[in-house]
């Protein structure tokens, strides 16, 4: 879950598509019942950010960087 969470903030990040629009991406065109960003929001970025950091140190392949929040 937690690369797929990070992968939807590099696509916000990069300009690619706004939080509405990776939001509604992910729940109208993959039925996702929340989307990604929606779901971060919920969890918290700070949990998130510390699971996607201690998978990072952890494993070389999961997550290659973490966004900052």
């Amino acid at each position: 879950m937690v690369p797929y969470l990070m992968a939807a903030v590099r696509v916000y990040e990069r300009g690619v598509a706004s939080a509405e629009g990776i939001d509604r991406g992910m729940t109208l065109g993959c039925g996702h019942p929340t989307g990604p960003l929606a779901l971060l929001d919920m969890i918290g970025t700070d949990t998130v950010t510390a699971v996607a950091r201690s998978m990072r140190d952890n494993s070389d392949d999961l997550v290659d960087e973490v966004p900052p929040c």
